[in-house]
């Protein structure tokens, strides 16, 4: 694949994380599904599965959703992050320590891409508990760092992927 077809399909997952992330919320689906799109695919079970990681796994602010939706999208569509479910018991351990270590290094451009944390709570720079808190984030400038932060993370899921071509 040509640079420039990577550029494309790298800054439409960048778009559409962060647009999905604006409009409908929701930070590890907004990733999952500019990655997706991106790739042309279309992984309703997975997508769905990403939705209850949004706002640090439960509304509970821990480790930012995007940085879950990004390596999902990883271990979905490359066996260097991700052990497929017919390889289950025949990994040997360096195998699973070398994917986990390329996730592990992924997470490391995370934080780096978000400023030095991938922690919900700092990223959003205040406690989120219910509806009250949710409409006070939308309206902080907080808010438009997590749709960038979207947008960075697929565009590094999908440029990381396409590496691998």
């Amino acid at each position: 694949m040509l640079r420039e077809q990577k550029d494309v399909l790298a800054q439409a997952a960048q778009e559409m994380a962060y647009n999905f992330e604006k409009t409908y919320h929701g930070c590890s689906q907004a990733v999952m599904r500019g990655v997706l799109h991106a790739l042309g695919m279309q992984e309703k079970a997975l997508f769905a599965a990403a939705f209850p990681f949004a706002g640090g796994l439960g509304m509970k602010q821990g480790l930012c959703g995007a940085v879950v939706g990004g390596v999902m999208c990883l271990g979905m569509a490359s066996t260097k992050y991700g052990r497929p479910w017919d390889e289950f018991n025949t990994w040997d351990l360096d195998r699973v320590l070398a994917a986990q270590a390329a996730a592990g290094a992924f997470y490391d451009r995370c934080v780096e891409a978000c400023g030095g944390t991938v922690s919900c709570r700092e990223l959003t720079g205040m406690a989120i508990k219910g509806p009250d808190d949710i409409m006070k984030f939308v309206e902080s400038p907080n808010f438009e760092t997590c749709c960038r932060n979207c947008g960075n993370i697929a565009r590094m899921v999908v440029e990381t992927l396409l590496e691998e071509d």
